[in-house]
């Protein structure tokens, strides 16, 4: 029988080692496949470092609506061109503003002021509102809301000495309002707000379904806008 040598042994455990590095390279590559057939419509994507010199304001156009479209579907938003061809034809009419963010000619995001509230209590007072305030999240935590925030609550200071919002009350609007407390807005004391309902306000015994209509609504005064300055 012949005897092992240590150059023989070195050998097999080379070929042993080998042996163990395919296979474990081929289970690698199965589960990395796997992985990509699971999830080859998901979008993989780093947030966008944003020099905010470089960020453009402007109005809402007809030639933004499909990009501004594509951009919420290839995320998974469901936000269709009828709501900003009625944006468009009430910026035309003097109702609503809509401010549009760009980052080097990328859609960055967008807010609209509406100058008569839907809300009841500030429709009744003439309170500006400032209404569907959206960032894509690539781009957010970069100062972005904020710009936008800054030029519709400047136009809307310019005709009132209050401007109003309302927050839904899911995790979703959670960000916004901490950034909405951080400046400067606080609840305007009716309660939640629900449509649906005939007094408006949610009241003790009410019965509401949690979605975007059921909402929070906070006011902020030119007041305190320049204190804050």
């Amino acid at each position: 029988m012949q005897r092992l040598t240590a150059t023989r042994i070195l050998k097999i455990k080379r070929f042993v080692n080998c042996k163990e590095l395919y296979f474990i390279a081929s289970c690698c590559i199965i589960l990395v496949h796997e992985w990509s057939a699971d999830h080859e419509n998901e979008i993989i994507s780093m947030p966008i470092a944003v020099n905010l010199e470089e960020i453009r304001l402007c109005s809402l156009s007809a030639e933004d609506i499909p990009i501004i479209v594509q951009a919420f579907t290839a995320i998974g938003w469901n936000k269709p061109a009828t709501i900003y061809e009625n944006y468009l034809q009430e910026q035309e009419q003097g109702a609503r503003d809509v401010r549009v963010a760009w980052y080097r000619d990328c859609f960055a995001g967008y807010v609209t002021l509406k100058w008569e509230s839907d809300y009841p209590p500030l429709k009744a007072e003439g309170v500006p509102e400032i209404k569907d305030l959206n960032v894509l999240p690539d781009y957010r935590q970069q100062g972005i809301g904020s710009l936008l925030l800054n030029e519709v609550e400047a136009k809307a200071f310019m005709k009132s000495a209050v401007v109003g919002l309302g927050v839904g009350l899911t995790a979703d609007y959670q960000d916004a309002f901490r950034i909405y407390i951080k400046r400067g807005y606080l609840p305007d004391g009716r309660g939640l707000y629900h449509p649906d309902l005939e007094h408006g306000s949610v009241r003790y015994g009410d019965r509401v379904v949690v979605d975007d209509d059921c909402t929070l609504w906070l006011t902020k005064s030119k007041i305190a806008d320049s204190e804050a300055v």
